[in-house]
């Protein structure tokens, strides 16, 4: 569910596009998120970069199983003066043990957001993750596979309705990683699509991508939870 602070923000996204990189990067992409003046951040666009490796690694050129992505990067969020809502404020109660008093402290905590997508967790060196990050990367990373595979090239098809019987053969019941992609996409879908269908005709190919997300995820949902 989308968080309600989050409600009001993604109502000025008007559009969604995926950019390749260069020469040097070729299955590298940038998913870019484009919003409306509004009174959350100055960003126009906000973007998500997903690095991808296209080669047999060196140590083990056996285990190559095709593309993929090896990481990605998020941008800064210039959020305007208490507008953050990646960010929250909690009271607790702390007693001291010598005299017994007991004062109110104030504290910044982390708080949930579709905007935390922006701010990934960063992989070390090592390549070591814990298990929350781990699981965080992979939904992360399939998601980023959806939009640039499926949705964004496919946009137009899904308008017209054709590519969602498609959907519905090429997926297989996942569990909870397959959930939780739905969610996401659920929750852009439903903050996009609000009037687009009559103004289709006169824009461009990636914002038809949009309304994709919805009946995709329509056709997703069917599959994995009915």
């Amino acid at each position: 569910m989308v968080p309600e602070h989050d409600e009001p923000i993604l109502k000025h996204l008007k559009d969604i596009k995926v950019k390749f990189s260069d020469a040097g990067q070729p299955m590298s992409f940038v998913l870019e998120f484009h919003f409306e003046p509004n009174e959350y951040f100055t960003n126009e666009v906000l973007t998500k970069t997903y690095r991808m490796r296209s080669e047999p690694d060196d140590s083990g050129p056996f285990s190559f199983d095709g593309p993929e992505i090896m990481g990605c990067t998020g941008c800064q969020i210039d959020w305007k003066k208490g507008k953050n809502v990646t960010l929250k404020m909690i009271k607790k109660k702390q007693k001291h043990k010598g005299r017994g008093t007991v004062r109110t402290v104030t504290k910044t905590v982390s708080n949930d957001s579709f905007f935390n997508f922006f701010a990934p967790p960063e992989v070390p060196e090592s390549g070591d993750l814990d298990d929350d990050s781990e699981a965080i990367l992979a939904a992360d990373f399939e998601i980023g596979h959806f939009l640039r595979e499926r949705i964004i090239p496919r946009s137009v098809l899904y308008f017209t309705g054709e590519a969602v019987e498609d959907d519905d053969d090429d997926y297989d019941e996942e569990g909870d990683e397959a959930d939780e992609i739905i969610d996401f996409l659920a929750m852009l879908a439903l903050h996009c699509c609000v009037a687009l269908s009559p103004v289709v005709a006169s824009v461009g190919y990636s914002l038809v991508a949009v309304y994709g997300l919805l009946t995709a995820v329509d056709s997703l949902a069917v599959e994995h939870r009915l």
